[in-house]
């Protein structure tokens, strides 16, 4: 009974931590992004996706392949590289 009350006091409380500007806090600055290779798939110029894949990256995300939204108007050059 005690873990569910310390439990629905925390859970009460978060509006009240969220709320905080977290002032005189500091973050430190963003990792730097690391390219990697990709493979663009599918390019659905009707639907305005873009279809890539790419494989394992460093940070330890599987390789996977995803549709992504392009914005209407927006490049749609493409860079093929032979390696």
């Amino acid at each position: 009974m005690k873990a569910l009350l310390a439990a629905l006091a925390i859970f009460a409380a978060t509006p009240a931590l969220a709320a905080d500007n977290h002032a005189g806090h500091s973050h430190a600055a963003p990792a730097a992004a690391t390219l990697v290779d990709g493979t663009v798939k599918k390019v659905d110029k009707t639907a305005g996706k873009l279809t890539l894949s790419h494989g394992p990256l460093p940070n330890g995300m599987p390789a996977m392949t995803m549709a992504f939204g392009v914005k209407k108007g927006s490049s749609q050059k493409t860079e093929n590289k032979a390696r």
